[in-house]
């Protein structure tokens, strides 16, 4: 079987989502296909200002409430989830190996102004879900749960899935991150990465973290620590903790947790699993060993290589590489999901029909 449309998304994460939403509510015939299903675990899990901004403009722009909705931490628990927590402040707290930590090295940054409220921790299987039974509403062709086995260029693009269907298309976009089937199809990834950042993570979902406000005293920061995106800091690495569980509104008892290491001070260990690693970073640290002391992982302690990548070439002749298809360097600061709405916003207008700008 064969189905035709004007632009294929390949990935139906937050930013394949949000764009075929985005152009199946202008009247663009788009298919979007994932080889998961929703609710699957993502990363990238921290709004910023300008992720909620920009949010609110596509929302305004292309008539989509539903991430508008998603652009306030009330308006996610009204509509999409109760499981997100809330992010009043960025808070980094500097750590020294094998002494207990000085209170007085931190800082906090507050979110929490203006009136929107706080920013917002997302719990990317609802949220990711919500905004992709959101393009089908507006009329994407969705497939979960299939593989595409190859994309061809001719007088169309060919998309064959491993269920026996083929999709073609008059442009595609892909939405499927690190692992990017057109960087794979065109031999884009520069190897080695031009990035000079070298580091790799090891992450998972934990229950029973305690706020770090009941293990540390107060340095008079404006916010309660466990109230935004935590930063523990040290030499050679960072590590994050960002609370769902952090406001009386929110069903969730999960923390996402995960270490950032640099790999030429933290070469990755061999014959040493994830869980191992994390619980030798603990012993070096006693004030975050304090704040996980009885915390158990969800789910299995997962570890990458190397965090970044990049691309020869993003646009071409039909397509595009969304954010995080053609690069990433650190989550450190929470630029990813701005960095995606940021390159949505840019790309739309040149896609939709009759646009001045359209590459079509």
């Amino acid at each position: 079987m064969t189905t035709h449309v004007e632009v294929m998304v390949l990935g139906s994460g937050i930013g394949g989502s949000t764009v075929a939403a985005i152009l199946a509510r202008q009247g663009v015939s788009v298919g979007i296909v994932d080889a998961a299903r929703h609710p699957r675990f993502a990363l990238g899990e921290s709004t910023i200002g300008e992720t909620s901004f920009l949010m609110r403009l596509l929302a305004a722009r292309w008539d989509v409430p539903e991430l508008a909705q998603l652009s306030t931490s009330a308006g996610i628990r009204d509509h999409a989830s109760h499981r997100c927590g809330i992010k009043t402040n960025f808070g980094f707290v500097y750590h020294r190996a094998d002494v207990d930590h000085d209170p007085y090295e931190v800082t906090q940054c507050s979110v929490s102004e203006g009136p929107f409220g706080p920013e917002s921790h997302l719990m990317r299987a609802d949220i990711d879900k919500y905004l992709f039974e959101a393009s089908v509403r507006h009329g994407a062709v969705a497939r979960e749960g299939v593989r595409i086995t190859e994309v061809s260029f001719g007088d169309v693009v060919s998309i064959a899935l491993d269920n026996g269907e083929t999709f073609t298309a008059d442009y595609v976009i892909d939405a499927t991150g690190r692992t990017s089937v057109l960087a794979d199809t065109f031999g884009l990834r520069d190897e080695p990465c031009r990035f000079r950042t070298d580091s790799r993570t090891i992450f998972t979902h934990m229950r029973g973290v305690k706020p770090y406000d009941a293990v540390e005293e107060s340095s008079g920061q404006p916010n309660l620590w466990h109230e935004g995106t935590l930063h523990h800091l040290f030499d050679g690495g960072w590590l994050w903790v960002i609370p769902f569980d952090n406001h009386d509104e929110s069903e969730s008892d999960l923390v996402s947790v995960g270490l950032s290491l640099d790999t030429k001070r933290f070469p990755k260990p061999d014959g040493v699993t994830p869980e191992e690693e994390w619980n030798a970073f603990l012993s070096r640290y006693p004030a975050i060993a304090r704040q996980f002391e009885g915390a158990t992982s969800a789910f299995r302690w997962i570890s990458t290589g190397r965090t970044q990548f990049s691309s020869s070439q993003t646009v071409g002749d039909r397509w595009v590489l969304m954010s995080h298809a053609a690069g990433a360097i650190d989550a450190l600061f929470s630029r990813g999901m701005a960095n995606t709405m940021a390159v949505i916003e840019a790309f739309v207008p040149t896609a939709r029909p009759g646009s001045p700008t359209s590459t079509r």
